[in-house]
């Protein structure tokens, strides 16, 4: 399959929307803010049909500049041929060009996590400036001591706490991918989602003093130095 990449064909709304559980309306209205605040997209096409595609953000650090990759997906159908390590290979040459020092993402699963620590990117590196906990022995405890799991008539209270910079679709479909891995929860200053088994990845939180600890990113590194975190917030 003759397949063409580039970094001016606009990304697919309906791959998006497929690839995130939305709605065309919805995966429009992401994109365009995407485009907007200089986001990069990156395509492999057939044609005139988009088989895999994601979005570029240089981020500068004090090591230098690195580039965030986010939702990458490639059409069902054509899924299997190695069409994302194709793209991720064009996208290590914009990079080059670029004169960043790696490539770099967050991965949205476990499986994901090991798909792309085979296809080279084996650092890790922290996200935000919070503290890093090792291994608290009641999360709840640790983020207030009234904190509890929300109730069921709470979900629209937690959208509109953690939900405000993602459409409604977005946010159903973290929660329904992270879990049961993720707990939202309920504490004294506001809502929060807890990794249950790793407070590393708590993922939001209405209380900064609060916050479980950092997110962790892999990252492809090419060359030059590499920063010990970089700063958030970064699109999930």
């Amino acid at each position: 399959m003759p397949v063409s990449f580039s970094v001016r064909l606009a990304p697919s709304a309906h791959l998006y929307a497929e690839g995130f559980s939305l709605s065309i309306a919805e995966a429009e209205a992401d994109l365009a803010a995407l485009l907007t605040s200089g986001a990069i997209p990156l395509t492999l096409s057939c044609g005139d049909r988009v088989l895999s595609q994601g979005l570029g953000i240089k981020i500068d650090t004090d090591c230098g500049a690195l580039f965030y990759l986010y939702a990458l997906t490639t059409d069902r159908a054509a899924r299997g041929q190695g069409l994302l390590r194709t793209l991720l290979e064009e996208i290590r040459g914009v990079a080059a060009r670029m004169g960043v020092s790696a490539l770099c993402l967050l991965p949205a699963s476990d499986a994901l996590d090991k798909a792309y620590r085979r296809m080279g990117f084996t650092v890790e590196i922290p996200a935000g400036g919070g503290p890093t906990v090792t291994a608290p022995t009641d999360l709840a405890l640790y983020l207030d001591e009234g904190a509890r799991p929300i109730r069921e008539d709470e979900g629209e209270a937690l959208y509109e706490a953690l939900g405000r910079h993602m459409t409604k679709g977005m946010f159903d479909y973290t929660l329904s991918t992270l879990a049961p891995a993720v707990i939202p929860m309920r504490t004294e200053g506001g809502y929060a989602l807890v990794h249950a088994h790793d407070p590393h990845y708590a993922l939001a939180t209405l209380c900064p003093a609060k916050r479980v600890g950092k997110s962790t990113l892999l990252a492809m590194p090419l060359g030059g130095r590499m920063p010990v975190s970089i700063p958030e917030p970064l699109p999930r």
